[in-house]
């Protein structure tokens, strides 16, 4: 008897084959040209605060609200530090 392949075995065979070849060059082609790409984009930076009036003044207000946070003898009465309302005051000041 002879040993013959069947037409479906050679099919299944030349489908992964192809597959396998499709999966290397897509893989070349994305670190060849797609990844450079995507590296080279850098997220969009902060606003610097000297460009604005407002964000020199928010950011003024930020800064004073993290030194009294850690200000040790802030008074904390009712859950809530005094810190809070003088900012949201130093806030509403900067928007006026």
């Amino acid at each position: 008897m002879t040993d013959t392949k069947s037409p479906l075995a050679s099919l299944v065979l030349f489908m992964i084959c192809i597959a396998i070849l499709g999966s290397i060059i897509a893989g070349a082609y994305y670190f060849a040209i797609e990844k450079p790409s995507h590296d080279a984009l850098t997220a969009p930076s902060n606003l610097q605060p000297s460009f604005s009036p407002l964000a020199t003044c928010l950011s003024k207000c930020h800064e004073a609200y993290f030194n009294c946070l850690e200000d040790s003898t802030t008074d904390v009465s009712n859950g809530e530090p005094e810190c809070s309302t003088d900012q949201d005051t130093c806030e509403h000041k900067c928007w006026k």
